[in-house]
């Protein structure tokens, strides 16, 4: 019953939230960082937070001993979440911690926008989330990645994946059933940024795209390798660098592509 309560405690909690959301300054990173606990066996971090020029990293203005609700959000239950899988041995304890930590960074909110700016923070966070994508337990493999995929919709952590996990992401494409939500972290990851598309095309990871995106009796698989397909041929910028890698406009645009975009745009 406690491993059911603890993976549900972040499900669908941003109604908890206080209504004021601040946008971190370098003061108030100071300050939270200094009334930070160490929780569990998870060590203590504090990383230097670097503006991003396009988006700050938003903050609740946290308490130094939280009550109530505050718990649901705060950093030391952050690092408790962690200090489980670090620590424990037990397989449905794990996943409930991955997925209490999934559902709070679930969707495009402030909500998740606070949690993942805070789960950043912590320099070890990907780190520990790896060492499950290796995992020979399956649903632990699949929760890393569904956890991964929700990370990697957030701006903060995209540059970290990008440099840190397309090798693992490339790996896992060739040796893994869970092509879907990988795909759909590449699409997150290289949407809005030509410099993480050139990234993903220098891993080679696109002829295992290119080859999903012609298989039949796959439909989600189609879907999501034609989407990111197109995105990564709208980055006009990398053109030469696909003529480089031998690859074609019509590996991208073609028959099949379109015909699964098709799909997507009349549900």
């Amino acid at each position: 019953i406690s491993v059911h309560i603890l993976h549900n405690l972040t499900y669908e909690f941003e109604p908890e939230l206080p209504k004021k959301i601040t946008r971190c300054s370098s003061e108030s990173q100071k300050n939270v960082a200094s009334e930070r606990a160490r929780a569990g066996c998870f060590p203590r971090r504090t990383a230097k937070v670097t503006k991003d020029p396009e988006e700050e990293s938003p903050v609740l203005k946290e308490q130094t001993s939280p009550q109530g609700s505050e718990y649901l959000w705060s950093s030391i239950t952050m690092r408790l979440y962690l200090s489980l899988l670090v620590c424990s041995q037990n397989v449905t304890t794990q996943l409930a911690a991955i997925g209490a930590l999934h559902n709070a960074t679930a969707g495009s909110g402030e909500m998740p926008k606070v949690v993942a700016a805070t789960l950043k923070r912590e320099k070890d966070t990907l780190k520990v989330i790896e060492t499950f994508l290796q995992q020979k337990d399956e649903n632990l493999m699949k929760a890393a990645i569904s956890l991964i995929r929700n990370l990697s919709q957030h701006r903060v952590f995209q540059s970290t994946i990008v440099d840190k996990m397309l090798p693992e992401i490339n790996n896992l494409l060739a040796e893994s059933k869970e092509v879907v939500p990988l795909c759909q972290i590449l699409i997150n990851l290289c949407w809005n940024s030509t410099e993480n598309s050139r990234a993903v095309l220098e891993e080679d990871i696109l002829p295992k795209i290119i080859y999903t995106s012609k298989l039949e009796n796959s439909y989600e698989e189609i879907k999501k390798a034609s989407i990111l397909l197109h995105i990564m041929w709208n980055h006009n910028e990398l053109h030469k660098d696909f003529k480089a890698k031998r690859l074609k406009k019509s590996d991208f645009i073609n028959k099949n592509t379109k015909r699964a975009l098709e799909a997507v745009k009349e549900k």
